[in-house]
């Protein structure tokens, strides 16, 4: 049987000869054992990518500056509204006040009207007073005389 020391060695191995292996296949080298340098294809690819993050910021700006109108133009709308729900409370407001002082008028008029009667019945009253003196005792009780 293996034992394990054995074992861990044999994996401990494998392992170091993989991640050696990947290292060498990641760093691609020619002949004369020097890197490979940056290709036009690679640098055509880096172009490409550029114009599209380009293009993709264009677009996304112009969807943004979009978005922004319609906000601003539903902000507008709303604030539109509001004025003029303002504007109704206020004209509420008005028409309650003009339409109490117009309710209101005929029934001042009324009583002065009826004061001015009630004045000219205690007045008529006050001269029979003068010549009935059972009426002057009721008016003096009342203190009308």
């Amino acid at each position: 049987m293996l034992s394990s020391i054995h074992i861990r060695s044999t994996v401990v191995g494998l392992l170091i000869v993989c991640f050696t292996a990947t290292g060498l296949l990641l760093t691609a080298q020619d002949d004369n054992n020097a890197p490979v340098p940056f290709t036009l294809a690679d640098r055509d690819r880096i172009m490409r990518t550029e114009q599209q993050l380009n293009s993709l910021e264009k677009s996304m700006g112009e969807r943004f500056a979009a978005q922004e109108k319609s906000m601003d133009e539903r902000f507008t709308n709303i604030n539109n509204l509001l004025y003029i729900i303002l504007a109704a409370i206020i004209g509420l407001v008005g028409f309650v006040l003009w339409d109490r002082r117009t309710f209101l008028k005929p029934v001042t008029d009324k009583n002065t009207a009826m004061e001015q009667r009630l004045k000219n019945v205690i007045e008529s009253l006050r001269e029979k007073a003068k010549k009935d003196s059972e009426l002057a005792t009721i008016l003096r009780m009342n203190n009308l005389l």
